[in-house]
């Protein structure tokens, strides 16, 4: 596996809407929602917060209907403090960022056609 720097993977391709994930970690499983992921990561949008360097397993539900299973890190936390009050709190009021250190063949499969589709589309009108 190569490293790739933080520049590199935000320029990957990445999925825009929302997908629902089921994730276990720390012998808890939780709920969120993923509105940015790519083939290397995605970043849940929950109230439950996990440490940097957590293992994560998480099911994907992709638009097709499949479910993807997949195995990642959590790389950082999102905390949204809303007054000065809140900034000390522990609890995680945005999400987590997690960096997919292993993926199934839906997973794949989903962003290989994702990747077809934006190279397969025409140039609008105004466009070379």
């Amino acid at each position: 596996m190569t490293n790739v720097s933080t520049q590199d993977r935000r320029r990957s391709t990445r999925y825009q809407g929302s997908l629902e994930v089921e994730f276990c970690a720390n012998d808890g499983t939780y709920r969120g929602v993923s509105n940015s992921s790519s083939v290397s990561g995605l970043f849940i949008e929950t109230d439950n917060c996990l440490s940097p360097k957590s293992i994560v397993f998480m099911k994907v539900h992709l638009p097709d209907g499949s479910i993807s299973t997949l195995k990642g890190r959590v790389r950082r936390i999102q905390k949204m403090s809303h007054s000065m009050f809140e900034a000390s709190e522990r609890a995680c009021k945005d999400g987590i960022a997690i960096e997919i250190i292993e993926r199934d063949a839906n997973y794949i499969k989903f962003f290989m056609a994702l990747l077809r589709g934006i190279h397969n589309r025409k140039p609008s009108n105004g466009s070379r």
